[in-house]
């Protein structure tokens, strides 16, 4: 019965469908949630990865948030200071994101069952 679709909200990206889900769709979407908060997260480091090669641009607010994330305990982000900064993925940092994703899953799943 929706009448529109995720093309017509404000945004992109991530943020686009969680503003779709959230407005549009009247869903009780779980963004206060620490697992929300890091896959924000991944998607600023994957957007560092793709579009500037890991590095880190001093002044982008994006590559900032990036820089903080690498520098917390068990984040999985290396930070690599040559003549620029450059960001590295340890070995334990897919199955983390993969672990946060099904976190993340379950509360949107949750989130479903509600009345």
């Amino acid at each position: 019965k929706l009448t529109t679709t995720v093309f017509d909200t404000a945004g992109r990206g991530i943020e686009r469908a969680k503003a779709y889900l959230a407005k549009t769709a009247s869903f009780p979407f779980p963004a206060a949630t620490a697992e929300w908060q890091k896959i924000k997260i991944y998607s600023d480091v994957r957007n560092v990865l793709i579009h500037a090669a890991g590095y880190l641009e001093p002044g982008n607010s994006q590559h900032e948030r990036v820089k903080k994330a690498a520098k917390a305990p068990d984040s999985g982000l290396l930070l690599h200071h040559h003549a620029r900064s450059q960001i590295g993925l340890e070995p334990g940092f897919l199955p983390s994101v993969i672990e946060t994703l099904e976190r993340f899953y379950e509360s949107l799943l949750s989130a479903t069952k509600k009345p």
